[in-house]
């Protein structure tokens, strides 16, 4: 369980000689993730290695291991795609309007300058009227929008890239650093993430601290498959899960 907490209100005045009075405990709500086993097996056969195919044996322990990484990679992002994973805390969608914050204009310097508005609007979950600030730090999008991203993140004046639109100062340049993510099919969604140093973002549990993917290789000739079938079995284990954990983190544009 990791423990979503609200935060103490704004303090008040001590009066000269007074006593400093109880502030209100913050709130708090659980996001439970439960790790999950993933990975399979590949075979090696003698048959290959009599073959002089004996890169197999460093190129598939290597490939499996891009495997296990390219799954969390997708399962991280899949957490964001369209609406977003389900909140444990709400049963609510991550980008849903009683989160307040959902949008669904198409990307533009206007639309960003939107988004970081509202994410810095959002409030304690006590629902007290002192805003968070939150600030977001990245800007995640398909790659259909990689270079509209990096023009608002590096760019002197805002125009959209390959087009003579109206030069005016990029107040936004800097802002929110693009990170591109090549698998997503929709060319027009677009997300703002906080700086997860500062907010709570997405956790990962892994099992007793392993934290990388496992790669085993079965090679002892007496046992296994490598008795009974004269191959070599090798395996990857990932036990891991991922879930967002504060809604207030992010904000998302899920564009008609």
């Amino acid at each position: 369980e990791i423990t979503r907490r609200d935060v103490y209100g704004l303090l008040p005045a001590v009066g000269q000689a007074g006593p400093y009075q109880p502030l209100t405990s913050p709130t708090e709500e659980n996001v439970v993730l439960a790790v999950t086993k993933f990975g399979g097996t590949e075979d090696l056969t003698l048959e290959a290695v009599a073959n002089d195919d004996l890169n197999a044996l460093q190129s598939i322990p290597r490939d499996l291991a891009m495997a296990a990484v390219r799954t969390r990679y997708e399962d991280v992002f899949n957490l964001l795609k369209g609406t977003g994973a389900t909140m444990d805390y709400d049963t609510t969608v991550l980008f849903h309007t009683d989160h307040k914050n959902k949008g669904t204009t198409a990307l533009s310097w206007d639309a960003l300058n939107t988004g970081i508005n509202t994410m810095g609007e959002q409030t304690p979950l006590s629902g007290a009227a002192a805003s968070l600030s939150v600030v977001p730090k990245y800007l995640v999008v398909p790659n259909e929008l990689a270079s509209l991203s990096r023009q608002i993140f590096t760019g002197d004046f805002e125009t959209e890239p390959g087009t003579a639109g109206v030069m005016n100062p990029n107040t936004l340049k800097g802002s929110v650093a693009p990170i591109i993510v090549n698998y997503w099919t929709d060319a027009t969604d677009w997300y703002l993430v906080a700086d997860p140093a500062q907010w709570d973002t997405i956790a990962m549990a892994v099992l007793r601290g392993h934290e990388d993917p496992v790669i085993l290789i079965q090679s002892d000739p007496t046992v296994g498959s490598v008795f009974t079938a004269d191959k070599t079995t090798i395996k990857v284990r990932d036990i891991r899960n991922q879930d967002v954990l504060d809604h207030r983190s992010f904000f998302g544009a899920v564009v008609a």
